[in-house]
């Protein structure tokens, strides 16, 4: 186990961080971060900054088990060393895998499918919600919006869950359905997290050091 370290993750990664520590053998303390808190990267960089203000004194490194998800960590200043992912979300994070890396590796036209259990993150049920009280007219109208902007369900092939079972394609296919998109399965892996955990970090890390301000350039370029 790293001394002195703890990780910082969206909730969203819980399975992938759990089957990680599994497999390389650690047992690293993780804080986490409500994925909820992404409906609004202003709200998720309070969470973070208020996180980090709470660290334990004796914590000197700060594995960041997420992305710079839609400026969440825009000019936030470290107070320890903090090893980031060069990922935009954590569906680029799913996305990486031996031969294949970058920043943003998401499709235009495409959703993808990376959680544990997909009615919990169903396009359909946010949808719905989002157009909660609309007239019928107004919702026929936004939903032809999301059919024209979205071709493909994409679920994430990346080891830590069985994504052929009937179970798990079930409500992926309801979502389909519902965007006349069709479903395919792309590869992926959870390299990039077993990558933090074990401290190899390589080039598709970027490491801060205490009292360096975060952007999104750095991420991006390193």
């Amino acid at each position: 186990m790293m001394e002195n370290t703890v990780i910082l993750a969206c909730s969203s990664f819980s399975h992938y961080i759990r089957a990680a520590q599994e497999k390389v053998g650690t047992r690293i303390p993780v804080i986490w971060l409500n994925q909820v808190y992404h409906r609004d990267p202003k709200e998720m960089r309070e969470h973070i900054i208020e996180a980090l203000a709470e660290l334990k004194p004796d914590v000197q490194t700060v594995l960041v088990c997420m992305g710079y998800c839609g400026g969440s960590w825009r000019e936030v200043k470290t107070p320890v060393r903090m090893v980031f992912p060069r990922v935009d979300d954590c569906v680029s994070c799913a996305l990486h895998r031996q031969g294949l890396k970058g920043y943003s590796l998401r499709k235009p036209g495409h959703l993808y499918v990376k959680n544990a259990n997909p009615k919990n993150e169903s396009f359909k049920g946010i949808f719905e919600r989002l157009s909660s009280g609309e007239t019928p007219e107004k919702i026929n109208q936004q939903r032809e919006i999301w059919r024209s902007m979205f071709q493909s369900i994409d679920i994430i092939d990346t080891g830590v869950f069985d994504i052929r079972n009937p179970e798990y394609i079930r409500p992926v296919c309801e979502d389909a359905a519902f965007l006349d998109a069709k479903v395919d399965v792309v590869p992926g892996s959870n390299i990039i997290v077993e990558k933090l955990i074990s401290g190899n970090w390589d080039e598709s890390f970027v490491i801060f050091a205490p009292g360096e301000i975060i952007t999104e350039e750095r991420l991006k370029n390193g």
